[in-house]
């Protein structure tokens, strides 16, 4: 499916999305994993393109930066 027509459709339903950096941000949250910065690089090993932008700011918000 694509993510972006999923994410409306899911939203015109009033279910919360979360993607995946939302969920990893919450992983480390709750203790689940030590760092996202690890899995942030292994998504962009695999093909997954975030701007260097959005990085530093997940990297910031969750103080491994």
């Amino acid at each position: 499916m694509d993510e972006l027509t999923g994410r409306k459709v899911a939203e015109s339903l009033q279910i919360k999305v979360t993607g995946s950096v939302g969920l990893l941000i919450q992983a480390k949250q709750q203790g689940k994993i030590e760092a996202v910065k690890p899995l942030l690089d292994a998504m962009q090993a695999a093909g997954i393109y975030f701007s260097q932008r959005f990085i530093a700011a997940v990297l910031q918000y969750v103080h491994e930066s």
